[in-house]
């Protein structure tokens, strides 16, 4: 059975515990895997990881979902994203080996992530920083830890990476992979950093550079950036079909409008099991039409407004009637985030890059 999970990997406010709850039952519903927590507004373990450290409220909140996680036979995942530790890991390399496994002691997360994604990249010693931390990270994991996943700096062929964090250097691969264990494994987004289709040739021409399967972080349905927050993709996934052989896992991370989620998370396991591109099409339309309720009849006519126009080209008139739609089942989860969506309130923010 494929390894397919959810990664809460997007900047933006992380999903309530209620959210979290309702995904985990629906991975469990679906023969999913695991979840792994690193919401990018997570500071203490991105920005703040080596000034302070996780409050026993979050702690506790964390391990809660731990319990849930094992309770549904999900593995829990913890990701560290030390932010830009290349420049200085000599000096705290002690501190920041505590903070891993104080995390891991307290917590015993199944899955480890170290990810080094979304940081402006250090000039060419950078690769070689980023081996030596994941191999110190390595030999500091406790038993608990099942599976260590990490994340480059350029985590897919996009040349949109190089534009935003520095050109990338002629031999980062090489030199990040030399003599990396063989169960370090790699998350990777495709061709692109929002992939339409990821077909097995483009993770077999990921693995050739690798020197190992990379470990899929799928950035759909995500809509956490300033153009993609304007948009509901309620749509099953592109074309995602065979990939098991050529992958070693399978991480979605969800949009932002958590409940929403569902249908379209469904739609990536009956891929994996090979279902027709019209039953997967029809069983998600049943499925977003039962979610949506008693709004189901004008959202389900309308859903164009939503996944194509975007909210920033809606008129007065279309907003009313859609939250009009909502309202007719105030209680309605998916509702209320449709209303919340029209209203603004997960339009991109770009003070949660910092």
């Amino acid at each position: 059975m494929a390894y397919i999970g959810i990664i809460e990997g997007f900047y933006g406010k992380q999903f309530k515990p209620e959210t979290r709850s309702v995904l985990l039952q629906a991975l469990q519903q679906n023969g999913g895997s695991f979840y792994i927590y690193a919401p990018k507004e997570e500071r203490v373990l991105r920005q703040d990881l080596l000034r302070s450290v996780m409050a026993p409220p979050k702690m506790q909140r964390l391990l809660t979902l731990k319990q849930e996680c094992s309770h549904l036979g999900l593995d829990f995942g913890l990701a560290l994203s030390p932010f830009n530790l290349t420049h200085c890991y000599l000096e705290v390399k002690e501190k920041f080996l505590k903070q891993l496994t104080d995390y891991c002691s307290a917590l015993q997360p199944d899955i480890l992530c170290l990810l080094f994604d979304d940081q402006k990249v250090d000039g060419s010693h950078a690769a070689a920083v980023q081996n030596r931390i994941i191999q110190d990270a390595y030999a500091k994991l406790p038993a608990c830890v099942k599976r260590f996943i990490i994340c480059p700096s350029y985590y897919s062929f996009d040349p949109i990476l190089e534009k935003l964090f520095g050109p990338r250097p002629q031999d980062y691969f090489t030199t990040l992979c030399y003599q990396l264990p063989d169960k370090v494994e790699i998350f990777w987004t495709g061709n692109q950093v929002l992939s339409p289709d990821i077909e097995p040739a483009d993770l077999q021409a990921a693995a050739a550079m690798l020197g190992r399967t990379p470990f899929i972080w799928d950035n759909y349905p995500v809509n956490d950036g300033k153009y993609s927050s304007n948009f509901l993709p309620l749509k099953p996934f592109g074309l995602r079909r065979n990939l098991e052989a050529a992958s070693c896992g399978h991480a979605i991370n969800p949009m932002l409008e958590g409940v929403l989620n569902l249908p379209v998370i469904t739609t990536l396991f009956k891929q994996y099991q090979n279902e027709a591109p019209s039953n997967i099409a029809a069983q998600f339309n049943c499925d977003l039409s039962v979610l949506l309720g008693k709004g189901a009849p004008i959202l389900m006519e309308q859903l164009h407004l939503l996944t194509e126009r975007g909210l920033s080209s809606l008129n007065a008139l279309q907003k009313a009637m859609l939250i009009a739609a909502c309202e007719l089942e105030p209680k309605n989860a998916a509702l209320r985030e449709i209303k919340a969506f029209l209203q603004g309130k997960y339009v991109f923010d770009p003070a949660c890059l910092t």
